[in-house]
């Protein structure tokens, strides 16, 4: 119940402060990307459950290993290298 509180106090101070952060012109586009964030990650969460039942643990630990170097080095891709 405490967690339930906290994201209804959360997350319209979180949309309200990144709307705020974003050039107005680009706004539409963000809209756009940031709803794909909740698809995608559900979409990859019950990729997971799929593959991991297929996978030994060991598999899944290196394949779940690859997938996060791989989000670092395009996160840091983004954030260092970006020409925005």
């Amino acid at each position: 119940m405490l967690a339930t509180i906290g994201e209804l106090i959360y997350s319209p101070v979180l949309n309200a402060e990144e709307v705020r952060l974003i050039p107005t012109n680009q706004r539409g586009i963000y809209a756009a990307v940031s709803s794909f964030k909740f698809t995608g990650g559900d979409f990859i969460s019950k990729l997971g459950i799929i593959i991991g039942g297929v996978l030994k643990p060991w598999e899944m630990s290196l394949l779940m290993a690859v997938i996060l170097i791989l989000e670092s080095i395009l996160i840091i891709g983004s954030l260092f290298y970006s020409k925005a």
